[in-house]
């Protein structure tokens, strides 16, 4: 992007990278798994580095953020703090490498140490071996500055940690000490075959949520069962464990313990029914499992039952529920009649959960085709030696005889709908307004937008998020649809429908169906079905009324101008000039019906489609009196060179608008970024700036909790 030089002003829009200080980890992944370890590093608040098969590695702004890693990673083994990396041929480059860290700053005289060695050199023939010069190395350092060392052993709770890979070690420590995924809940020589990590790994794979039901009907020890309590109950994977950081000499005891009061103060209150089933058919099972969710305190959350899957019982709604189960398979069960169970679960939930979703893990394709039911997709999961897949199917509908269960208006939307639009209706008569919003995402199961445009209904969905199972997406949206029906009495399929996916306004189809509407003496041309967005911003129009209030004899300028609506309003009040900057070859078309349809001259109102950042960088100086400055939070389009990152670049464009503003003229800055906050430095350079956000918001858009929109007033 351009930049000015020092001479013209110090902003630019590429800014150095600030150098911070940080901490470095690499974090284990299970084969297959990497994407769910790097996903959740980086909701913790980590930034990922690189990814590659078995391992991700983070670097954290704030080393205590590594007290939230040791609660709550679900899927990792192993949190290692590098050390040392490097090149090793042979055992004198190991010892050397191992040496180059001053191991007296991280481990303790006592408890001890012991060496875990992975992956495989040319030179290595017994494991042992490495560990073995690491070791020594250590010791070596403690001798010669104490006189004294550590003890060595397998039993030793601090854990040094030596990779290799491709001729090159990294030596490190461990963090976590034993795996992570070992929750707490086992005792020792418990019977699972499933880790734990593995079973928070499925629940996601399968797309399950805390909102979702779940049943188990081959539990075993309710390793699924339990691992979706820990998720659904808002309990830190890691709270009622020990890890090896404790004895690391640099361990912030005050830091771990305000995680841990973090981590307590996100639970939640058990449900009035548990919606977490798991059965088996031992007894013994079924005994181990209560007992393992007694001992975790979540017993409100689950209940476990003794049955075969012949026993099965019918459910209301089954086409809510996720069968997640890990059954017999070859190596866990040695028996000839294996593919009889495989044939009886899917003749079972076809009989009883028609509707329903099933995921089961096994280890061989003849297995899940043993069902009778239909694969959809497939995910490989490693487990230790064994190479699985978990096997995804949508069992069919309700077979003849069954009843359908028709889907019912929601009392609460309905009502929240016939109070807005009851009080909206005559706010907008007498404004003059033809489109305004009704609903945004009041009540938050029902997460949409309702707009009234004219005699029309437009609902936009925001995207419901990956976590949100898509049997009850689905179930909200046409519960939505039939709630609004009813309201406004009208057929389902006159409703334009919208998802409003990530990824900006793409077209969508072929329809011209295109309408004016009014808006306080403007006309405005908007297609409620052919892009995602209609052509107007109906959040915007308190922002446009107040540049219509202060446009008349005033030079103005529109930038990232869209439709160009807010143009019209100014032209309209009387503006000497009003000039529009918009990238869109489409949007400036628009821009140009919209002021036809208001007799207004292109002459006077120039409509300009041109990379807006470099047009303000080579625009004349102090030449407007008024500029509406609404960019896009991030944009890189094919059609120009120029990427646009609001947060970073905010700054040099507001530098921009002040040069071509003359003295006492106004910017009103706004923008839809989650979290922005205006830089501090722009402050001196301006006479007054003041919060504005309140000031342009319309009776029908008030605040949301989904909407970022907000602005400011700056006066040079």
């Amino acid at each position: 992007m351009p930049t000015r030089p020092n001479g013209s002003g110090t902003w630019s829009f590429a800014r150095p990278h600030k150098e911070i200080s940080t901490m470095k980890l690499i974090l284990s992944a299970p084969g297959g798994l990497e994407d769910l370890v790097a996903q959740q590093s980086a909701q913790l608040g980590c930034d990922v580095e690189h990814v590659t098969p078995g391992e991700v590695r983070v670097h954290i702004e704030d080393p205590a953020k590594l007290y939230d890693l040791l609660l709550w990673l679900r899927h990792t083994s192993r949190i290692i703090l590098p050390l040392a990396e490097g090149p090793v041929e042979g055992d004198e480059d190991l010892y050397r490498l191992t040496q180059r860290v001053d191991w007296t700053r991280h481990l303790p005289l006592v408890p001890g140490f012991r060496v875990d060695v992975f992956g495989s050199a040319e030179w290595i023939r017994d494991r042992r071996y490495p560990a073995v010069i690491v070791k020594d190395a250590i010791v070596d350092q403690f001798r010669d500055k104490f006189d004294d060392r550590p003890n060595s052993g397998s039993d030793e709770p601090n854990r040094v940690e030596v990779r290799f890979n491709r001729g090159r070690a990294t030596v490190g420590l461990n963090l976590a000490g034993e795996p992570l995924d070992r929750r707490g809940y086992r005792a020792p020589g418990h019977p699972a075959t499933l880790r734990e990590g593995l079973g928070a790994a499925l629940l996601e794979r399968a797309r399950w949520t805390p909102e979702t039901p779940l049943m188990d009907p081959f539990c075993g020890s309710g390793t699924l069962i339990i691992e979706a309590a820990l998720i659904a109950s808002g309990q830190a994977p890691g709270l009622y464990r020990e890890n090896s950081a404790e004895h690391w000499l640099r361990y912030k005891p005050d830091a771990m313990a305000a995680a841990r009061a973090r981590a307590v103060k996100k639970r939640r209150e058990p449900p009035r029914e548990p919606r977490l089933w798991g059965r088996d058919i031992d007894p013994a099972f079924i005994q181990l499992c209560r007992k393992q969710a007694d001992d975790m305190g979540l017993t409100p959350w689950v209940k476990f039952d003794v049955a075969s899957i012949e026993e099965l019982p019918d459910v209301e709604r089954p086409d809510e529920w996720l069968v997640l189960t890990n059954p017999p398979w070859g190596k866990r069960l040695r028996t000839d009649d294996i593919e009889h169970l495989y044939e009886t679960l899917g003749k079972t939930m076809k009989a009883h959960w028609p509707g329903a979703r099933l995921a089961l893990l096994t280890d061989r394709r003849e297995l899940a085709q043993a069902t009778g039911l239909r694969v959809g997709r497939r995910n490989a999961i490693s487990a230790g030696v064994d190479k699985l897949h978990l096997h995804h199917y949508d069992i069919g509908p309700a077979t003849a005889g069954q009843p359908v269960k028709t889907i019912e208006p929601s009392p609460d939307l309905a009502a929240r709908l016939t109070k807005r639009y009851k009080h909206l209706r005559k706010w907008a008569n007498r404004q003059g307004i033809e489109a305004y919003r009704i609903y945004d995402a009041d009540i938050p199961e029902y997460s949409f937008v309702i707009d009234l445009y004219g005699d029309r209904i437009h609902v936009a969905e925001y995207e419901p998020p990956k976590q949100i199972d898509p049997v009850v997406a689905r179930r909200r949206r046409e519960q939505m649809l039939c709630t609004v029906a009813q309201v406004f009495e009208m057929a389902e399929s006159d409703i334009v429908f919208k998802t409003r996916a990530r990824g900006g306004d793409y077209e969508r189809g072929e329809d011209d169906d295109w309408m004016e509407i009014s808006e306080e003496g403007a006309r405005l041309r908007v297609n409620l079905t052919r892009y995602n967005d209609t052509g107007v911003f109906l959040d915007h129009r308190g922002a446009r009324r107040w540049l219509a209030q202060n446009a008349s004899g005033k030079d103005c300028l529109n930038l990232f101008s869209y439709t160009a609506t807010a143009s019209v309003r100014m032209a309209l009040a009387g503006a000497r000039k009003v000039a529009s900057v918009d990238l869109s070859p489409r949007y400036t078309r628009w821009a140009e019906q919209n002021f036809r349809m208001n007799k207004l001259a292109k002459e006077q109102h120039p409509l300009i489609q041109a990379d807006v950042v470099e047009w303000i960088y080579n625009a004349p100086p102090a030449i407007y009196d008024m500029v509406l400055l609404d960019p896009p939070t991030f944009s890189n389009s094919a059609r120009t060179d120029t990427v646009l990152d609001l947060k970073k670049d905010a700054a040099s464009l507001l530098a921009e608008v002040h040069r071509v503003l003359r003295p006492g003229g106004q910017c009103l800055f706004s923008n839809n970024a989650k979290g922005f906050k205006l830089p501090k430095e722009l402050e001196p350079a301006w006479s007054e700036v003041v919060p504005f956000t309140e000031r342009t918001r319309d009776q029908d858009c008030p605040p949301s909790h989904r909407s970022g929109h907000k602005s400011w007033l700056l006066t040079k």
